[in-house]
């Protein structure tokens, strides 16, 4: 029996919540082209359902209809600039096609804190425009006033900040200066929804009812499902009943088997066959939810119910980054499988504490230009979060912290893995921006019998339960100097930018063809070749010379180990330390100095010093290559805390 042949008819009238059901049971068995013929249908009695417009150019998208499909998403932005995933889903096609999407589109998405995945040099009005947000969202209406007005004069036609503007004039109860802004932002984007609402209830107050009408009558046309007018003033405002109180059409058409078989319809009786395709006619099901589909696992995540606008679009997207894996075409979704995503961490609140609102707006920019240069560098996403910043946070779903404690935000980076991997993410990789004042180390019990109370580490934030001994992903930090001098973190912002950057560098064909040619050389070497490639460079005190260089051999490719005694500070060129691949140190580290010392053997009758200095921040030289790796067993060799660059 072939089931992928029949069919089954169906007469009567179904509501909207079954639509979407049967909607997505079509996504979800690829019955692409069945699902294309229900929006058009929707879409006829239905004409401004954004949501059902969003999925529609989806579909086109997915058949290769890039043109028609960025049409559809534009005149849906126009209507409702809000609508932030028909944004997101323009760029993604932008970069199918290999044309550049509007900055303003992309600055609309970073403004509502949206992550980027895409290479975006952000232009200064855009960050300004960000910042507004966050201020808004954080109810300091002043600064954000302050700011849009900024973004307004920069960019007038920008209608997402438009409503942001007339939104903080609104709150901070200006009535004339709204009633301004409504007649202005109307006049100038006759097509955003969200304007020509605010006017009919401006000309409604005033008792211009038919006028007023007219305009609503134009809402309810262009903005079917009314979520503009439930986002303005709630699910019970005054016009609501201008809205249908259900969204229903008639229906009478073939559904494929398989379709009816994913929502568990056409079970047949045991030892029943069908020897050729057949039609059973059926009513359309008033709650086809009654009759659960028998689903696996890994569909059970898609198939749910939706009762919002919000639900429905995020049930809408999973199914199509199933369907651009299944294709093969990853350029539909925005990650394939587990993505690593490189995670940039940092406390704004403590930030403007220390340096203060102008410099901390400085140092964001550097941090979502390095999160960009990562991402084209490595080809991972990249974000910038800060745990206490409801705007940040609210990307991601997640509560803002209250108050700084650093468990709370390992907790936060648990629950942030947990949020990337429901999209086929995880984190990657951690990057803390600042020192303890700024990102708090966490404080573990010493596990040594000394005079160290505790010991500071960053090893907790790598791990996603409380066994912190074994990291679950690389952490980093980038330490800052003590004092409102953010010189030295922007410098080390700015070399990770350039790192990233240079390497990114453009190649022609010929330098291409070499690379190509040199692997294949390379190929033919003996295994050991890429060993004889790399330099290091072991250092260690010499009472400890036979456990060092135990530990060294693996890495020592022909340089053997140095001990202090004899080496000692200036007896090494400082070259050796900028361009060996590898590094590895066993010396002496103080509480309270920068320097490492050796210790000479017992019963060395040669050295005259029993701890020489070994090695000195100034040795170290700034701006050149630096190594690869670094292995360092040095007492306090990551102590930042209170010290500047040349104290550590």
């Amino acid at each position: 029996m072939n089931n992928k042949n029949l069919t089954y008819l169906t007469s009567g009238v179904i509501q909207r919540k079954d639509f979407q059901q049967l909607l997505f049971a079509s996504l979800q068995t690829e019955g692409l082209v069945f699902a294309k013929r229900l929006t058009s249908m929707w879409l006829e009695k239905y004409p401004g359902d954004l949501e059902i417009q969003y999925i529609n150019a989806r579909i086109l998208a997915n058949e290769g209809k890039i043109t028609e499909a960025k049409t559809l998403l534009e005149s849906i932005c126009d209507t409702d600039p809000e609508f932030i995933e028909a944004q997101e889903l323009l760029v993604k096609l932008c970069y199918q096609e290999e044309t550049h999407p509007s900055i303003d589109t992309l600055s609309c998405i970073y403004a509502m804190g949206k992550p980027i995945y895409v290479d975006f040099s952000i232009p200064d009005w855009s960050f300004i425009f960000r910042t507004a947000w966050q201020a808004f969202l954080a109810e300091q209406y002043d600064d954000a006033d302050h700011l849009i007005r900024q973004v307004i004069s920069l960019k007038p036609q920008l209608p997402l900040a438009a409503i942001l503007h007339q939104r903080i004039v609104s709150i901070k109860g200006d009535e004339n200066a709204n009633i301004q802004l409504i007649n202005l932002y109307h006049e100038r984007f006759p097509k955003c929804i969200h304007f020509t609402l605010y006017k009919a209830d401006l000309l409604m107050t005033d008792g211009n009812d038919l006028d007023a009408v007219e305009l609503l009558y134009e809402c309810v046309t262009n903005d079917s499902m009314g979520l503009v007018a439930q986002r303005i003033w709630g699910s019970e405002h005054r016009y609501r009943s201008l809205w249908p109180d259900q969204y229903e059409m008639e229906f009478g058409v073939q559904i494929p088997v398989e379709v009816m078989s994913f929502l568990g319809r056409n079970t047949l009786t045991q030892g029943e066959s069908v020897s050729e395709p057949v039609e059973e006619e059926i009513e359309a099901p008033e709650q086809l939810e009654e009759a659960q589909p028998e689903v696996t696992d890994e569909e059970t995540e898609t198939y749910i119910e939706t009762e919002d606008g919000a639900s429905t679009i995020e049930v809408v997207d999973k199914i199509f980054e199933k369907l651009a894996k299944k294709l093969k075409q990853p350029e539909l979704k925005r990650t394939d499988g587990r993505f690593p995503v490189y995670v940039i961490l940092s406390l704004k609140t403590n930030l403007i504490r220390k340096y203060g609102k102008q410099t901390f707006l400085v140092l964001d920019t550097e941090m979502q230009s390095m999160a960009t240069a990562i991402r084209s560098h490595l080809g991972w996403g990249s974000l910038v979060v800060y745990p206490d910043d409801p705007v940040s946070m609210v990307s991601f779903g997640l509560a803002t912290l209250e108050t700084i404690d650093p468990w709370k935000i390992k907790t936060m980076l648990m629950d942030l893995d947990s949020y990337l991997g429901k999209k086929g993410e995880m984190i990657g990789s951690l990057l803390i921006v600042g020192g303890d004042e700024i990102v708090p180390f966490h404080k573990l019990p010493n596990p040594t019998d000394d005079l160290d109370e505790a010991v500071a580490s960053d090893n907790p934030y790598a791990a996603t339960d409380g066994n912190y001994f074994v990291q679950e992903w690389p952490v980093g930090r980038l330490p800052d100097e003590p004092g409102a001098d953010a010189g030295f973190l922007l410098s080390q912002i700015r070399s990770v930018i350039s790192r990233h950057t240079v390497e990114k560098t453009s190649r022609s064909w010929v330098q291409i063809l070499l690379n190509i040619l040199n692997i294949f050389k390379a190929a033919s070497l003996k295994k050991n070749s890429k060993r004889k490639s790399l330099t290091s460079i072991g250092y260690s005190a010499a009472v400890w010379q036979q456990s060092s260089k135990s530990a060294y051999k693996p890495i020592e490719y022909g340089n053997k180990l140095l001990t202090s005694p004899p080496e000692q500070t200036g007896t090494i060129k400082s070259t050796k330390f900028s361009s060996s691949s590898i590094e590895y140190f066993n010396l002496h580290g103080v509480e309270d100095g920068a320097e490492w010392y050796g210790q000479r053997e017992t019963g060395d009758l040669k050295s005259q010093i029993d701890y020489p200095i070994a090695l000195t921040p100034k040795e170290i030289t700034r701006n050149t290559l630096t190594p690869n790796i670094v292995f360092s067993e040095a007492c306090y060799g990551g102590l930042v805390n209170g010290k500047t660059e040349d104290q550590s």
